[in-house]
C-alpha cells in the first residue's frame, strides 16, 4: 500500500477566487443591531476566512472570541 500512485505529474498553476459580501451587508448588520437583533454567522468557510468576512461586515470586532476558537482555548488551558 506504500506504492506511489502519482508520478510524472507537473504542477502548472494555482487559482483562487473571492466571493465578497454584498455592499449592503455592513449596513444591514448595523440596522439589525440597532433594532435589537443579535446577528450571528453560520458558514462552512474555513475559520480564518469566516472570521475575516465577519470582521469586514461588522459582525465581530478585534478581540472577539469566536466559537471555533473555544475548543483550542480548552485544549491549551492549564488545568493544574
Amino acid at each position: 500500500m506504500d506504492e506511489i500512485l502519482e508520478s510524472g505529474l507537473t504542477f502548472t498553476g494555482l487559482i483562487s477566487m473571492i466571493d465578497p459580501p454584498r455592499p449592503g451587508v455592513p449596513d444591514a448588520v448595523q440596522n439589525c443591531r440597532n433594532a435589537g437583533i443579535k446577528v450571528v454567522m453560520v458558514t462552512g468557510d474555513h475559520p480564518i476566512t469566516a472570521k475575516a468576512i465577519a470582521r469586514a461586515v461588522g459582525i465581530i470586532s478585534e478581540g472577539v472570541i469566536t466559537v471555533n476558537f473555544i475548543p483550542f482555548m480548552i485544549w491549551t488551558a492549564d488545568l493544574t
